[in-house]
C-alpha cells in the first residue's frame, strides 16, 4: 500500500509539471473571443458536394484538434469551440465534419463552404486551421464546482470581494452521451490560481501546490477511467480567483510507465555482483584461516625451539666452567711436569696419581661433551625444523590485501593486528636467511663431537685420559730412568694440549655467549609469535563474520530482481491505462486523426471596483462669482 502511495504521488507530480507545460493560456482568449462572427459561412451546396467529390483533388494531410469550452461557475458548460489544424503535404481539397453553429477561418479571410455537417476548403501545402463553434456543449465530463464560506453554501458571485472560511469542492464524472474513449484514455488536471494577497492558509489534500509569482496554483488530477473528487480551504480576505483551467490530454502522451523490465535487469548485475563479492569474502576467509593455521604451527614450532634454545643456553654455562675447570687442570698439569724436580723420587711416586687425577677430569669433561652433544643434536634438529616451517611465499601483495580487508571489513585493532603480522612475517625471514643451511652450527656441532667421542678417536679427550692412565701405570711398576725422557715427553704433550685445548675453551665460551644470545633474542621472536597467532585468530573471526555478513546480503538480494519486477508490476497496475487511438471528437467521420486535447475554463471571480468618491464642490470666491457673470 505504501508503495503505491508513493508511485501515486509521484505520478501526479510529473502529471502536474506535463499538464502544466502543455496548457496554453492564450487559448483561452482564442475561444472566448472566437464567437459567432463567422456566422455567415454558409454557401452553395451543389459547390461543396461537387469538390468533396473530386477525389482526385483532394489533399494529403494530418489533424489535430483543441476543444476549447466555457463553463460556468458551477461548471457547466456554455459554449464550446474546437479549433481545427491541418498539416497539409500535399495540396488540394478537404473536407471535414462537426456539428457547428457557424466557423471561422483562422488561416485566411475567405470564407469557408458548409453544407449540413460538411465544411470544405482548398488547402495549400502548410498548416491550415479554422475554427468551429459548436452547437451542442457535451464533453466527455461533467465537471461540478461548489462553493461554502464559514460553512455556508454560497454561488460564486457572491464571493466576489468576501472573507472569511473559504472551501471549494470540485468533482468530475463520465458524460454518458459522449464517447467512453476520451474518458478512458484521458487525463484531467484541473488548477486553480489564488492571488497571494486575498488568499491565506491554501490547503488541499492529494493537490500539487505551488507559487507562481505573486500567485499559489493549486493542481489535481484524475486519472483515465476515474472520477475526481478534491477539494480546497483557504482564509480568504477580499476573495479573487481567475478562472479554474482543466486541461485533458492522452495520458500516453505525456506519461511513459518505467521499464520494470529495464530496472529488474539493472538489480540483476548488482545482485550478481553481491554474489562474487560473497565469493570474494569466502575465499578471503578461507585464505585468512590457512595463513592463521600456518601462523599457528609457527608460534607452536617457534616455543618448541626457545624451549631447546633456553635448555641449551643453561647447560652451555656449565659445559664453560667445567671446560675451564678442566683447561685449569691441564695448564696446572703442564706447569707441573714443565718444573718438575725429578731428582726427588718421592715426587716421581706422586706422579701416578696426578695423572690419574688428570685423566678423571678429561673423562668427565667427555661425559659432558657427551651430554652436550645431545643435547645440542636435538636443539639443531628442531631448529632446522622450525626454520624449514617458516613461510616464504607470502607475497606484498596479499599483505596488502591483507591489509585491505582489515581496513574495509574490521577494527583499527585488525588493522594493527595485520602490521604485527607483516612485521612478525618479516623477522621470521630474517631469521631464516641468518640461518641459512646451517653450516655455521654444523661447525660448532662437529667440535661438540670431538669432545665427545671415545677413545677410538684419535686426539680425543677419552684417548688422552687413556694415554694418561697408562702412563700412570707404567710409572708404577718398576721404574727406569729412561721414563724421564718419557716425562719430558709427556710434558711436553701436557703443553701442547694445555694450549690447544685454552683456544677450544675460548671458542666454546664465544659459542655459549652466542647462544645466550641468540636465546634471548629467540624469545622476542617467540613472543611476537605468540602475539601474532593470538592477532590471527581475531582476523579470521573478523574475516568470517565479513564472510557471514555478505553471505546474508547476498541470501537477501539473490531474489531482488525478481520481487522488485513484481512490486513495480503491481504498484503500476493501477495506471496501465489503454492507449488512446485518435479519434475526432467533432465528428467520428473525419480521417487522419492525429491528436485531440481538451482545454476547458471558468471565468474569473474578481472583486468589484470601489467607486469613485465625488468630490465637494469648491464655494465659489465673491470674484468667481463676479468673472461668473461676464462668461455667461
Amino acid at each position: 500500500m505504501k508503495n503505491r502511495r508513493f508511485a501515486c504521488t509521484a505520478l501526479v507530480a510529473c502529471l502536474t509539471a506535463a499538464l502544466s507545460i502543455t496548457c496554453i493560456p492564450g487559448a483561452f482568449a482564442l475561444a472566448r473571443d472566437g464567437v459567432a462572427e463567422g456566422a455567415n459561412a454558409a454557401s452553395d451546396a451543389n459547390a461543396v458536394s461537387e469538390a468533396s467529390d473530386a477525389s482526385e483533388y483532394a489533399a494529403s494531410f494530418e489533424k489535430s484538434e483543441v476543444v476549447y469550452a466555457n463553463l460556468a461557475t458551477d461548471g457547466a458548460p456554455q459554449a464550446v469551440y474546437i479549433v481545427n489544424r491541418f498539416d497539409v503535404s500535399s495540396p488540394g481539397m478537404i473536407v471535414d465534419y462537426g456539428d457547428y453553429s457557424s466557423v471561422q477561418n483562422l488561416t485566411a479571410e475567405a470564407e469557408l463552404e458548409r453544407t449540413g455537417e460538411r465544411t470544405a476548403f482548398e488547402a495549400e501545402e502548410g498548416a491550415f486551421a479554422y475554427q468551429g463553434n459548436a452547437a451542442q456543449t457535451t464533453l466527455p465530463w461533467n465537471v461540478s464546482l461548489s462553493y461554502e464560506l464559514d460553512g455556508r453554501s454560497v454561488p460564486a458571485a457572491e464571493l466576489a470581494g468576501a472573507s472569511g472560511e473559504l472551501s471549494i469542492h470540485a468533482s468530475t464524472a463520465r458524460a454518458d452521451e459522449a464517447d467512453p474513449a476520451f474518458y478512458d484514455s484521458f487525463m484531467l488536471q484541473i488548477t486553480f490560481t489564488l492571488p497571494d494577497e486575498s488568499c491565506f492558509d491554501v490547503a488541499a489534500e492529494g493537490a500539487t501546490i505551488a507559487r507562481a509569482g505573486q500567485s499559489t496554483t493549486v493542481a489535481f488530477t484524475v486519472l483515465p477511467g476515474h472520477d475526481g473528487d478534491f477539494e480546497l480551504t483557504a482564509h480568504v480576505d477580499g476573495f479573487s480567483m481567475d478562472g479554474v483551467q482543466i486541461v485533458a490530454l492522452p495520458y500516453s502522451s505525456v506519461m511513459e510507465l518505467p521499464d520494470a523490465e529495464g530496472m529488474a535487469s539493472d538489480m540483476e548485475g548488482l545482485s550478481d555482483a553481491v554474489s562474487r563479492l560473497s565469493e570474494g569474502t569466502e575465499s578471503l576467509a578461507a585464505g585468512v584461516e590457512e595463513l592463521s593455521g600456518g601462523v599457528r604451527g609457527l608460534s607452536s614450532g617457534a616455543g618448541e625451539i626457545g624451549a631447546a634454545l633456553t635448555a641449551l643456553d643453561g647447560s652451555s654455562a656449565d659445559i664453560v666452567t667445567a671446560s675451564g675447570a678442566i683447561g685449569d687442570a691441564l695448564a696446572d698439569a703442564a706447569n707441573g711436569l714443565s718444573n718438575a724436580d725429578f731428582s726427588q723420587l718421592d715426587q716421581l711416586g706422586m706422579l701416578p696419581d696426578v695423572l690419574r687425577g688428570l685423566a678423571d677430569g678429561l673423562d668427565a669433561l667427555q661425559v659432558s661433551a657427551s651430554s652436550l652433544k645431545g643435547g645440542y643434536d636435538a636443539a639443531l634438529a628442531a631448529l632446522d625444523s622450525a626454520v624449514s616451517a617458516i613461510p616464504g611465499d607470502v607475497t606484498e601483495a596479499e599483505l596488502a590485501s591483507l591489509r585491505s580487508a582489515a581496513s574495509s571489513g574490521g577494527t583499527a585493532s585488525d588493522v594493527a593486528t595485520v602490521d604485527k603480522l607483516a612485521e612478525a612475517y618479516a623477522a621470521a625471514q630474517a631469521v631464516k636467511a641468518s640461518y641459512g643451511d646451517g653450516a655455521a652450527f654444523a661447525g660448532a656441532g662437529q667440535l661438540v663431537g670431538a669432545l665427545a667421542a671415545d677413545a677410538s678417536v684419535e686426539g680425543s679427550l677419552a684417548q688422552q685420559a687413556a694415554r694418561l692412565r697408562a702412563l700412570a701405570s707404567q710409572m708404577e711398576g718398576s721404574f727406569d730412568p729412561a721414563q724421564f725422557e718419557q716425562l719430558a715427553q709427556l710434558a711436553d704433550g701436557l703443553e701442547r694440549l694445555s694450549g690447544e685445548y685454552g683456544a677450544f675453551h675460548d671458542g666454546l665460551a664465544r659459542y655459549a655467549a652466542g647462544l645466550s644470545t641468540l636465546s634471548s633474542a629467540y624469545a622476542q621472536f617467540q613472543s611476537g609469535a605468540s602475539s601474532l597467532a593470538g592477532g590471527s585468530d581475531r582476523l579470521v573471526g573478523g574475516a568470517s563474520e565479513v564472510a557471514g555478513g555478505m553471505a546474508e546480503l547476498n541470501e537477501a538480494t539473490i531474489d531482488l530482481p525478481e520481487t522488485m519486477r513484481r512490486q513495480i508490476e503491481e504498484a503500476m497496475a493501477d495506471y496501465d491505462f489503454p492507449e488512446f487511438d485518435p479519434v475526432s471528437f467533432a465528428s467520428s467521420e473525419n480521417p487522419n486523426v492525429s491528436a485531440v486535447q481538451f482545454v476547458m475554463a471558468t471565468p474569473p471571480i474578481e472583486a468589484p471596483e470601489a467607486e469613485p468618491e465625488e468630490e465637494p464642490e469648491a464655494e465659489l470666491s465673491i470674484w468667481d462669482r463676479f468673472i461668473a457673470l461676464f462668461q455667461g
